[in-house]
């Protein structure tokens, strides 16, 4: 059996039960709001910040490098007399290491294999060490350079992104 109006209790309630009882006229809810003021001197900020930000994480992840530049066909010249002790691939560079501690910089065109290269040249590549730099955040960075000139939103193009 189930009372529909139960029995109120006298004046000797206890402190816990008084307690318990909330008045739901009192109590305050805590609000979050979140508002964007999108004046066209914040978005030009904000814009800013971003940009510097992704060439500074850019800069973090694709160094400029300090080595001095030499043509292709000498660093192949300087494989061949195994001088070289390491080749790493960023791209369209290539940083050779040599034994005495020395870097320098070659290019090679674009999509072409160094392997390849290499064995036109007459070069073993198993002579010298070949690493192949990361190329994930660059090309990522490309990708939106390029996302956003699309867009017709002018991005500079000396910020080497990749």
């Amino acid at each position: 059996m189930k009372l529909v109006n139960p029995i109120p209790k006298g004046p000797g309630k206890s402190n816990n039960e008084e307690k318990t009882k909330i008045d739901p006229r009192k109590v305050k809810i805590k609000k979050f709001e979140f508002r964007l003021d999108l004046s066209p001197k914040r978005l030009l900020i904000w814009f800013l910040v971003i940009m510097i930000g992704l060439s500074f994480l850019s800069s973090l992840f694709h160094p400029g490098l300090s080595a001095k530049e030499i043509n292709l066909s000498q660093a192949l010249v300087d494989i061949k007399e195994n001088r070289v002790k390491q080749v790493l691939i960023d791209g369209d560079r290539l940083l050779l290491t040599y034994h005495d501690g020395e870097e320098m910089l070659a290019r090679k065109e674009p999509g072409e294999s160094l392997v390849k290269i290499f064995e036109s040249s007459g070069i073993d590549p198993k002579s010298v060490e070949i690493r192949v730099a990361d190329q994930t955040i660059p090309l990522v960075l490309r990708e939106i350079r390029e996302r956003l000139g699309q867009q017709g939103i002018p991005v500079q193009r000396h910020l080497d992104w990749g």
